[in-house]
């Protein structure tokens, strides 16, 4: 997990669109963002994705969603 300046995380707009899915981040404590390189191949990414869904359930947290990064082949 990572903790960043809020307005960061949390612009007006982004605030608006979670308090529509019922989703309270105004207590800054409350949430946090988690970063992270993911396989390429799909099956190895969805794999990853289906540990970190799970371990974050397992520690007591709501696991909001994924976010599409860009990057750079080299």
């Amino acid at each position: 997990m990572n903790r960043g300046p809020r307005g960061l995380y949390n612009p007006a707009h982004e605030r608006d669109d979670c308090a529509g899915q019922g989703l309270d981040l105004t207590d800054e404590g409350a949430c946090g963002v988690g970063m992270m390189f993911l396989p390429s191949d799909t099956g190895q990414r969805r794999d990853c994705e289906g540990l970190v869904e799970r371990m974050a359930r397992e520690e007591g947290a709501r696991f909001l969603g994924w976010r599409g990064g860009r990057f750079r082949r080299r």
